[in-house]
């Protein structure tokens, strides 16, 4: 019996076609899960406890710098040079000797709205031992040869080894203005890889350490800000219903289009179809998927549930799940919406800057006491109520806003 090892292309290429469904690649924004952690834009990332505390530390200060809306910033981040400064002038050797308040401490001396730490409770590597059925080669065409064919197989239980790292994290985030921790919440997470009869691992057990370790710290990185997510939608490269031979071929080149991603492109196409042909179901469902990827999410839905759900005489889970998603998209809007409006963050101010926002707090009769550059409770006081009378989010924070503000002086009374 012959063995045959690799399929033809044009063979290759018929199974895939049968196979796959055709989908269409749309990049949404999420919103960050922790609302209150989301909103602290000046962040200090401070070291984790335990194993790898260092590693965690910097990977999350480097996943949080990388965080950018519409090509900026979302969080302003201190640098290390900066934390070590301060945590050596408040003689903090180690971070387990830092309780809430010194948390808080080195927050109002790094100028921060949040302080971000935690500890590594768990990261180790273990092994399984296991039995999995394979086909084995039993017999080779020329033992000398270096490319061998295999003539015969046979099905045998073949020794394998499961290897698997587990990391928990967790990490913690102090608002320094309220004194509260905002966000807390366990992440355990898996890295994992096997080999078969002796076969060596992809990854050795530091590596598969790392990214556990790095999958933690990504959640992480998705609860406390907005994130990005690529999802495969179903397009329909068939139309429902006979069109006219001109809304065929145009429909056809859109399909061609979005078999090879480019989708902006097919959307036009199918768009000018839509003028002649406007109540065909696939076309309809394509052109919904269209207004989901330009984010008009509210005309997506109505048009599959009014131009598609409605006409279906049977259910088609591409409809499903094109629904599920814009479900799932527009409950979302309300949470994102604010996380995106609030702003990303700016350069926090200088301490120079923040002499001339006390002197003018000191102006509006708002006491901040000297104007030292030092941001304290009574300045983050002043600033929470210069704030809600200006018509600001009132979260003490002495921002550039608030700067600007203070600077236009006060409202002039008739």
């Amino acid at each position: 019996m012959n063995c045959i090892r690799f399929l033809p292309f044009w063979s290759a290429s018929l199974l895939l076609s049968a196979c796959v469904t055709p989908t269409a690649t749309v990049q949404s924004m999420r919103p960050a899960t922790s609302q209150e952690a989301s909103k602290l834009k000046t962040i200090a990332v401070l070291p984790f406890t335990g194993t790898e505390g260092d590693a965690v530390s910097n990977a999350l200060q480097a996943a949080l710098v990388e965080v950018k809306v519409d090509g900026s910033p979302y969080f302003v981040v201190k640098s290390q040079s900066d934390i070590s400064g301060v945590l050596k002038d408040l003689k903090i050797s180690k971070i387990e000797q830092a309780d809430t308040q010194a948390l808080i401490n080195i927050g109002k001396r790094l100028g921060v709205e949040g302080v971000y730490t935690g500890s590594v409770q768990y990261l180790a590597v273990k092994d399984d031992k296991y039995k999995e059925r394979q086909n084995v080669c039993t017999r080779y065409d020329s033992p000398t040869k270096l490319i061998q064919r295999c003539l015969a197989t046979e099905v045998k239980d073949v020794e394998c080894v499961r290897t698997t790292a587990n990391a928990t994290l967790v990490p913690k985030l102090v608002n320094v203005s309220s004194g509260r921790i905002v966000y807390s919440q366990q992440q355990g997470r898996s890295a994992i890889d096997q080999n078969c009869d002796g076969g060596a691992l992809k990854r050795n057990s530091d590596e598969l350490k790392g990214a556990a370790l790095q999958e933690a710290v990504t959640a992480i990185r998705r609860d406390v800000a907005p994130w990005k997510e690529e999802v495969a939608l179903p397009v329909k490269f068939e139309s429902a219903a006979k069109l006219s031979i001109a809304s065929a071929e145009r429909f056809e080149i859109g399909a061609r289009f979005a078999k090879v991603g480019e989708m902006e492109r097919a959307c036009r196409d199918w768009r000018q179809v839509e003028s002649i042909e406007s109540e065909d179901l696939w076309l309809n469902f394509n052109l919904a998927v269209c207004e989901v990827i330009s984010n008009d999410l509210t005309s997506a839905q109505k048009r599959l549930k009014e131009k598609v759900e409605e006409r279906l005489t049977a259910p088609d889970k591409d409809v499903r799940k094109l629904r599920d998603h814009i479900s799932v998209r527009l409950a979302e809007t309300a949470s994102l919406t604010t996380q995106l409006t609030v702003g990303t963050a700016s350069d926090p101010l200088t301490t120079a800057e923040i002499v001339e926002l006390q002197r003018l707090l000191n102006q509006y009769g708002l006491n901040v006491g000297g104007a030292d550059g030092q941001v304290g409770p009574r300045t983050r006081e002043a600033v929470t109520k210069f704030q809600a009378q200006s018509g600001l989010p009132a979260d003490g924070a002495p921002s550039r806003e608030v700067l600007t503000k203070l600077r236009q002086g006060p409202p002039k009374t008739s």
